[in-house]
């Protein structure tokens, strides 16, 4: 492979290259060397009869953007990452789409799980059950234990999500949740093995947890930069709320 870009931050670093890599990949990686494995893997995009996708409400023309996102949903090559990150970690999380979430539940056995209800996820499109709630499955041993089996959110639409920040990906997370979770999971060390835009490694940033992340698309660093510079500790930020509440 080419020259891997690793961009190290203040408690993290991210690693431009497959997650799968035997050189830098997970692979690479002791096991059990690290505590919580957290990850929102990629599942697939929807084609339409015009030959463009709809990604979370963005349209993204075939030829340009191809690259940077699974086009169908693969067992073989879930299973494969799944198994190295069961071998890494000593815990993990999974925030699975409604689509394939029993596909997951039979094949790797989940200990248990917990909902997010998005209050305001309603549509009339024919997926709007699917924006109502997301499915977060729990596998090996927790320390500590959350606090609730089902979390009422708000998603961000409109010009309130765009308005935040300028990101490149098409459909980069909020913090959050996974902020109300590893606050209370308190795991030692964190690893995505599919950063996106980075809100992982921000949480973990916030929380001053060490953590690990890879991204296939090296075009997403940016929006992890913006990320990182974005992180306010004074008393009107999120991290001083979260130390102080």
């Amino acid at each position: 492979m080419k020259n891997m870009i690793t961009k190290k931050y203040k408690y993290g670093s991210a690693k431009f290259c497959d997650c799968l890599d035997e050189e830098h990949g997970m692979p690479s990686l002791p096991d059990k060397s690290i505590d919580l494995g957290y990850t929102d893997p990629p599942w697939g995009v929807n084609m339409n009869k015009h030959n463009e996708r709809q990604y979370h409400g963005k349209t993204l023309k075939w030829d340009k953007k191809k690259e940077y996102f699974k086009d169908s949903f693969k067992p073989e090559w879930n299973l494969e990452w799944f198994k190295h990150l069961e071998r890494v970690c000593n815990s993990i999380i999974l925030v699975i789409s409604e689509k394939y979430k029993y596909w997951w539940i039979r094949k790797t056995k989940p200990r248990g799980d917990l909902m997010i209800h998005w209050r305001n996820g309603f549509s009339m499109s024919p997926i709007a059950n699917h924006n109502q709630k997301s499915t977060y499955l729990f596998y090996g041993k927790f320390k500590n234990r959350l606090h609730k089996d089902v979390i009422n959110a708000t998603l961000m639409w409109g010009f309130l999500k765009r308005g935040r920040q300028k990101f490149i990906h098409p459909s980069p997370k909020g913090t959050k949740i996974i902020l109300k979770i590893l606050k209370q999971l308190k795991p030692k060390s964190v690893i995505d093995p599919f950063l996106g835009s980075g809100s992982f490694g921000e949480a973990c940033e916030i929380l001053k947890i060490p953590w690990l992340g890879y991204e296939i698309n090296e075009i997403y660093s940016s929006d992890i930069d913006l990320r990182m510079s974005n992180i306010n500790t004074t008393k009107s930020g999120i991290k001083y709320w979260l130390e102080n509440t």
